[in-house]
C-alpha cells in the first residue's frame, strides 16, 4: 500500500487478480480499479512526479499516473522475472530493484532514474 496524500488516496496492489486499486481515505469509496504487473511485491508514491511506482515478480516495474482518479498506466518496463523487491528513494531520486542471481548473471541492483529531458518515467 501507498498514501496518495495529494489526491487522499490509499492505493493498493492486489495479487490476485492483478489489480492496483486507488480508494479514499475519507470514506473507503473506490476510485480507481487498473491492471497491474503480476505478483507485485513493493509499492512507493513517488510525490514530487505525481506517479505510483510497483515491482513485480513477473518481470516488470509499472509506473502510474496518480494526477487523474483513473490512474492510468503510463509505463510498464521489463525487468528479470522474479526481481520483485524494489526501494524508491525520494532525496536520491532512484529506484533500486534487486534481481536475483541467474545461471549465466551474478546477483545484482538495478539503478532506474526519472528521464530528466522530458520527465518520461524512467528509461
Amino acid at each position: 500500500m501507498a498514501l496518495n496524500d495529494r489526491a487522499g488516496h490509499v492505493v493498493v496492489a492486489f495479487r490476485n487478480p492483478a489489480k492496483l486499486g486507488a480508494f479514499s481515505m475519507a470514506d473507503g469509496a473506490p476510485v480507481a480499479n487498473v491492471d497491474l504487473c503480476a505478483d507485485a511485491d513493493d509499492m512507493f508514491m513517488d510525490a514530487k512526479r505525481e506517479r505510483v511506482y510497483v515491482s513485480c515478480g513477473d518481470g516488470h516495474l509499472d509506473v502510474f499516473d496518480t494526477r487523474e482518479d483513473a490512474y492510468p498506466r503510463i509505463n510498464h518496463i521489463a525487468t528479470i522475472a522474479r526481481a520483485r523487491t524494489s526501494l524508491f528513494v525520494p532525496e536520491l531520486d532512484v529506484l533500486f530493484l534487486a534481481v536475483r542471481a541467474t545461471p549465466s548473471e551474478p546477483a545484482a541492483i538495478w539503478v532506474f532514474r526519472p528521464n530528466y529531458m522530458n520527465e518520461e518515467p524512467f528509461p
